[in-house]
């Protein structure tokens, strides 16, 4: 893929597969691929703001990504992937102190590896189980620490049951563990949690769905992290109920 901006010039991003099918059960996969993001127009060009000064000779963010990944379908009921990946980031676009005050430069550089599984199995025709589990560890280049605010471990499972020809039961859970802090951030840890999530479903005609969902059942009390050591983390939204009527056309 080419770019051609008129304010910052040129990118140039290639995007490379292998695809092998090793067997009739095993798909392999070997992918390569760039991807960039363009300056702001406030990046570029903001001006009189004490908060931050553009700077026109600043490049795009780019990232720079590997992936390894297997698929098995062993049979017509389950299928499972496992994909290992590696990225490098360069350029980040960051406020830095300058001669003119804050202005915006390209200063930072990442890098980071993970690995992402996924399975499902269709153990009837009424009911349907899928995992998914990632773990991801990054690391700022320019100092050396893990990045702050983004969760090693992020797991998901859910299980559908269509337990009537027109009823539909739905659940899901999501796990989020190990957000690190800023290193010198004071405040506690980033506290683990759990969501569950539920649905009830009513086929009313071929067309029309009804449901009804909660989200949160259980109204956990969770944080998101912020960036400012003087503010409190960002609480999450607790138990909240809808409902939602869907006609298909």
């Amino acid at each position: 893929r080419y770019d051609n901006y008129s304010d910052f010039g040129s990118t140039l991003n290639p995007r490379l597969g292998l695809v092998w099918n090793t067997t009739q059960q095993v798909t392999t996969k070997l992918l390569y691929g760039r991807a960039f993001r363009a300056p702001s127009f406030a990046e570029l060009y903001l001006a009189n703001n004490p908060a931050g000064v553009g700077n026109k000779d600043i490049n795009p963010e780019t990232i720079d990504t590997l992936e390894l990944g297997f698929n098995y379908t062993p049979s017509s009921k389950i299928t499972s992937s496992i994909t290992f990946y590696a990225y490098k980031i360069n350029n980040f676009i960051n406020k830095v102190p300058s001669s003119i005050g804050i202005e915006y430069k390209n200063t930072g550089k990442q890098k980071g590896r993970g690995i992402e599984i996924e399975s499902s199995y269709q153990a009837t025709d009424k009911i349907l189980l899928s995992l998914d589990y990632a773990y991801r560890w990054t690391k700022n280049q320019i100092t050396n620490q893990t990045v702050a605010n983004v969760p090693k471990h992020i797991g998901h499972a859910m299980f559908d049951y269509s337990f009537t020809q027109n009823w539909y039961l739905g659940s899901e859970v999501f796990i989020v563990a190990d957000t690190p802090r800023e290193v010198g951030d004071s405040r506690k840890k980033i506290n683990s949690y759990e969501v569950l999530n539920a649905s009830l479903g009513y086929k009313l005609y071929k067309n029309i769905d009804a449901s009804i969902a909660a989200r949160n059942l259980f109204d956990k009390k969770y944080y998101s992290p912020s960036n400012t050591n003087p503010i409190n983390d960002y609480p999450m939204e607790g138990l909240n109920v809808f409902a939602e009527l869907r006609y298909r056309f």
